[in-house]
């Protein structure tokens, strides 16, 4: 994805594996012409917090066409397929992310043409990336860093779910969710 930091998805060794990640219902929308795949993207639905309780939330990613297909109609196609998935009712409300500095995306994403849904900014999201390469330790006095099932399930899901429940759409974790894909 171009931009002022340049980004490249890899979903390795197996695509599903990284979908897998994503949600606990997911979908992926392919569209086709003459025989070749030129767009796709996903719909994927997990239980988060939403002013403090406990919602399924629906997650649209993955958004990629080629070239020639962004200008015709494909994008609104989509998004009227994505429509009548909606109609199971498993989430009433999605959210979707645009990478900062992708004015392109974020301009056809909110323009409201030919039938796209209404896009409200809930302003910009930051994430961290960790070098897993490096392996400095830095402990501060007084915490002690242990591994989770030293902890024990019962007590780490209470933790995640006093902070998680005071955050906007932080994932809700249950016991059944450990060793599944959502958790790999």
């Amino acid at each position: 994805m171009p931009g002022w930091v340049q980004l490249s998805f890899v979903r390795e060794p197996n695509f599903f594996y990284g979908l897998g990640v994503q949600g606990k219902r997911n979908q992926v929308v392919v569209s086709i012409d003459d025989g070749r795949v030129v767009g796709m993207g996903c719909r994927c639905v997990r239980p988060t917090y939403v002013n403090g309780r406990k919602m399924d939330v629906g997650y649209l990613s993955g958004l990629r066409s080629l070239d020639h297909v962004r200008k015709k109609l494909g994008l609104a196609r989509g998004y009227a397929f994505l429509k009548g998935l909606h109609s199971d009712q498993l989430t009433p409300v999605y959210l979707s992310t645009v990478m900062d500095g992708n004015h392109d995306a974020r301009a056809t994403l909110t323009s409201g043409r030919a039938g796209l849904p209404h896009y409200l900014d809930h302003g910009r999201y930051f994430t961290y990336a960790i070098n897993l390469n490096r392996r400095r330790r830095h402990r501060s006095a007084g915490v002690a860093v242990r591994r989770g099932e030293e902890v024990g399930l019962d007590r780490l899901l209470g933790f995640l779910r006093d902070v998680g429940s005071r955050r906007q759409f932080f994932p809700a974790l249950e016991t059944a969710d450990f060793g599944t894909d959502y958790l790999r």
